[in-house]
């Protein structure tokens, strides 16, 4: 085992002057605004549509899903019940169908992206 000061690894001072020298190389740390680059290519609401169709009707889905078994098993009966879990679950797979229809008629692409 090589060790150094204090009986500390080598490989553990490493790493600790690592962590104490990563604020003067990160951007969020940094007090210099001066290095800040402007994006590329500006904000696209239809990109984000796009890439987030799959979280938004996933997220409202499953807690509709938890809520159903939770209730089912609360009640130990199957009692179908039109709540706000319900609703956005059937809101949101709604518009993720939708947004897969425009996907897939191309009605997303954008040009020089």
């Amino acid at each position: 085992m090589n060790n150094t000061n204090c009986g500390i690894p080598s490989n553990k001072i490493k790493f600790l002057t690592d962590k104490l020298n990563f604020p003067s190389r990160n951007l969020r740390y940094s007090r210099r605004l001066s290095i800040i680059k402007k994006a590329k290519y500006p904000f696209s609401i239809k990109k984000a549509l796009k890439k987030e169709k799959n979280g938004l009707a996933a997220v409202f889905l499953l807690f509709w899903a938890f809520n159903f078994i939770g209730e089912m098993i609360k009640l130990q009966a199957i009692r179908f019940e039109y709540d706000f879990w319900f609703y956005g679950a059937l809101a949101s797979s709604i518009i993720y169908i939708v947004l897969k229809i425009m996907k897939k008629q191309k009605l997303f692409d954008e040009i020089n992206r």
